[in-house]
């Protein structure tokens, strides 16, 4: 009887186990997976972005780098390289994707997506205040990105008062102790800096007149004077003479200078009365003093015009180089005597107007054995803004003590100004409009375009006016014009 009791629990056990397994079962065939009585938890799918070299990344329009989502998703990406790099492609899982810098990329599965942005050359330049920079003839932009290696060339413009320095990936490229442009060739295979200094610069010059007298910027200076002058600064120095008698005076013949170049003195002598100095350096201006004789004054005469002697003026020039050795006289019928010394004589001669013709007939001798001549007979054409004369020169040398010449001048050479050539290349069209007559010693055609306002400023002179030059010679001429 126990026996059965024990059959009968077996049995029912079974029968629950069936029952279960068969709910089981059924749910399962139903679509019910065990537990489905908790909350399912859904599938994550993951998105990151990487970024190799200087760049960032824009994805959805935000800089978020961690993207996930329970269903495929796009990403709408957009590489911005930094400046002098460019961008070279998306890898997409560890293989080249695309080389798009924009792009919409569908995402199904967990994904890594990496920029990849490479270095370009490129150079960035920072240039102080002072002066300006030019890459290959154009102003400097704070950065230039180049498409391959290149060679540029640097020039470094300073303003007045400063001298430049150029530094190259932080090392000083050569520079100068002077106020002037610095060029430099850089070649440019990466990334590279160029800075460029514009320091301010003051130099000392001492101007020491030396017992004669000077014009400094338009002041009279008769002692020495010490000036701090910003680099680049101009001095203008114009010298006097002091008169000793009636027919010498003590002049500057020209100026003794001394320039600090770097750690070494350069010195040299500009022989010349007016001087113009540009401040590039420390530097001393000595007058050079000599003996001269005295600028001979106005002197009366006459020309021969239409067979008859009229009245007509010398006077010497203002603006010869060194201080005049020489002096003119007229010895009547037309005739002049005018006689150069070793820093020459130079004379205008006034002309009645309304001459046809002009000629100059005359002889020429040498004032000493071995003596080097120089002689210009020229008309001037222009007197006006500016100052132009042609004509002649003489070709002689000290081989030969003396000789004759004539030369006839037509009036067309006071027609130059018409031509638009002349103003420029005056002697080329004096030499074809004009043709002189010509005779007796080699005379050669010389023209002078002295485009100057100062020297138009000489008083009493007018177009078809005489200018004779002589130098280291004793000249006499005659003077004869046609109506």
């Amino acid at each position: 009887m126990g026996g059965g009791r024990g059959a009968a629990r077996w049995r029912a056990l079974l029968a629950a186990l069936a029952i279960a397994l068969a709910a089981a079962l059924w749910l399962a065939l139903k679509g019910f997976p065990p537990g489905a009585g908790e909350a399912a938890k859904p599938i994550q799918i993951l998105a990151s972005i990487e970024v190799e070299g200087r760049g960032s990344v824009l994805a959805n329009g935000t800089s978020k780098l961690l993207w996930n989502s329970t269903r495929p998703f796009t990403l709408l990406l957009e590489a911005k390289p930094e400046g002098c790099w460019r961008f070279r492609g998306w890898l997409v899982n560890g293989s080249f994707f695309s080389d798009n810098a924009s792009l919409a990329l569908p995402v199904r599965g967990n994904t890594t997506v990496k920029a990849v942005f490479a270095a370009k050359p490129c150079v960035l330049f920072t240039v102080s205040k002072g002066g300006a920079l030019l890459v290959n003839g154009s102003p400097a932009p704070p950065i230039l990105e180049l498409e391959e290696p290149s060679t540029l060339v640097l020039e470094a413009r300073p303003e007045k008062g400063y001298t430049p320095r150029i530094a190259v990936n932080g090392t000083p490229a050569r520079g100068l102790d002077a106020w002037l442009p610095l060029e430099l060739a850089v070649r440019v295979g990466g990334v590279t800096s160029v800075a460029v200094e514009f320091a301010e610069t003051y130099y000392w010059i001492r101007i020491n007149p030396n017992g004669v007298e000077a014009l400094v910027n338009g002041t009279r200076l008769a002692e020495p004077l010490d000036l701090r002058l910003q680099a680049g600064s101009l001095v203008e120095l114009a010298g006097f003479c002091k008169p000793l008698n009636r027919t010498h005076q003590a002049c500057p013949l020209g100026w003794r200078v001394s320039q600090k170049l770097g750690s070494k003195w350069v010195n040299y002598t500009a022989p010349y009365v007016n001087l113009t100095f540009v401040a590039i350096c420390d530097a001393v201006l000595e007058a050079n003093p000599g003996v001269t004789w005295v600028t001979p004054p106005p002197a009366k005469g006459g020309v021969i015009y239409n067979g008859t002697e009229v009245p007509a003026t010398a006077v010497h020039t203002m603006f010869l180089a060194f201080p005049p050795s020489g002096s003119y006289r007229y010895l009547g019928g037309g005739w002049w005597e005018i006689e150069g010394g070793p820093t020459a004589v130079g004379i205008y001669i006034s002309i009645p107007g309304n001459w046809s013709k002009l000629r100059i007939e005359g002889t020429w001798e040498l004032p000493r054995p071995g003596a080097v001549p120089g002689v210009k007979i020229l008309v001037v054409v222009e007197h006006g803004e500016y100052h132009y004369k042609c004509g002649v020169c003489l070709g002689i040398g000290p081989e030969k003590p003396g000789g004759s010449f004539y030369v006839v001048f037509p009036h067309e050479i006071l027609d130059l100004p018409k031509y638009p050539e002349y103003y420029q290349n005056p002697f080329d069209a004096y030499e074809k409009y004009v043709v002189p007559k010509i005779e007796g010693e080699p005379l050669a055609l010389c023209g002078i375009a002295a485009r100057s306002k100062r020297l138009a400023q000489q008083p009493g002179v007018k177009a078809g006016d005489i200018y004779i030059y002589a130098c280291e010679v004793k000249l006499r001429v005659k003077i004869s014009a046609e109506p």
